[in-house]
């Protein structure tokens, strides 16, 4: 599942939330701004836990 947050403290709220309260699917996080500034495969998205940015193709299931 992919979340597009408002903005980059949105994002990352919602990443430091997931990794107190894990969901059972795989959540990755982006912006607006990511999302329309790069191309889909371009790395724009960040799981929970993790620092760098991923292609969404990367991500796996």
């Amino acid at each position: 599942m992919l979340i597009i947050a408002q903005d980059a403290e949105r994002g990352e709220q919602l990443l430091d939330d997931m990794i107190r309260d894990p969901l059972r699917s795989q959540i990755a996080v982006t912006t607006r701004e990511m999302v329309y500034r790069h191309w889909p495969n371009d790395q724009v998205r960040r799981l929970p836990g993790d620092a760098n940015a991923r292609r969404l193709a990367d991500l796996g299931v």
